[in-house]
């Protein structure tokens, strides 16, 4: 069992968070940037929505060479949105302003995010992030701050961004939580290594959260004084 960080959205978020919280986006020479989200059976109105959303998920995949790995492919995403789970399917898109309130195809998206939200825990899980285009700010726009108004808006109580990102997940509105995953690996040498390297990191994990927690409370008690 290995632990590691999970950021879950602070109460405080959810009432401090106000239009003037998002980055500006600067502006591309079609227009200014748009944010939406489309979900469940909408994402099926969308011509070539799956392979957009794979283009998306193998851009950041690409950008982590060589650390970063391709375990899913085009038609992993084909199925899962032709199956019963696209009802937990969040797009969260971004596109040029002129494109019009509706998503109508496809190729209008320049980059977004593939979430998947648990409507009877009220739990929304932010997973794969891809762009077509490097614009500023962009990244921290669709994933973290178009994310925590969807939460909003449709009442979900808990928005978990991903596993590690440590502190400039936690500037944008997240606590750091302890979180468990189990693997097994099969070569005895590299799983004693990893045990080792485990053990190390689990005690430097700990203290970043500490830190972390110390330091909200830190910033809370400042806006109690004033």
């Amino acid at each position: 069992l290995r632990p590691s960080t999970r950021l879950s959205l602070r109460p405080s978020t959810r009432l401090s968070l106000r239009p003037s919280t998002r980055l500006s986006l600067p502006v591309r020479e079609e227009g200014k940037i748009r944010i939406d989200a489309i979900e469940g059976e909408r994402i099926r109105d969308v011509p070539g929505i799956a392979e957009t959303v794979y283009q998306l998920y193998r851009t950041t995949v690409d950008k982590m060479a060589p650390w970063g790995r391709l375990y899913l492919n085009e038609e992993f995403f084909e199925r899962l949105i032709k199956s019963d789970l696209v009802d937990s399917i969040v797009l969260v898109v971004a596109r040029g302003a002129d494109c019009g309130d509706e998503v109508k195809a496809a190729d209008e998206i320049i980059a977004g995010t593939f979430n998947i939200v648990d409507k009877i825990a009220g739990v929304f899980y932010g997973r794969y992030w891809g762009t077509f285009e490097d614009i500023k700010y962009l990244h921290f726009n669709v994933c973290y701050y178009s994310a925590i108004e969807y939460c909003i808006k449709t009442g979900l109580h808990r928005m978990e961004p991903g596993a590690g990102g440590g502190e400039y997940k936690f500037l944008r509105g997240f606590d750091p939580e302890i979180i468990n995953s189990a693997h097994y690996v099969a070569h005895p040498g590299l799983r004693n290594a990893i045990v080792n390297f485990v053990e190390e990191e689990r005690q430097g994990i700990s203290d970043e959260r500490e830190e972390l927690l110390h330091e909200k409370s830190v910033i809370n008690s400042k806006k109690d004084i004033k």
